[in-house]
């Protein structure tokens, strides 16, 4: 769960709204250009 995860040491959460994350040049993106893999479930 995410409130496990948020305690680890060095893990930062924030909340994006979904359009900032998958639009056009969006965070994915950015991410992925910077050689980040990017997937999902199949």
């Amino acid at each position: 769960m995410i409130t496990d995860e948020a305690e680890d040491f060095g893990v930062t959460l924030a909340v994006v709204p979904l359009l900032g994350l998958t639009g056009k040049d969006g965070v994915l993106d950015q991410l992925e250009a910077c050689g980040f893999r990017i997937g999902g479930p199949d």
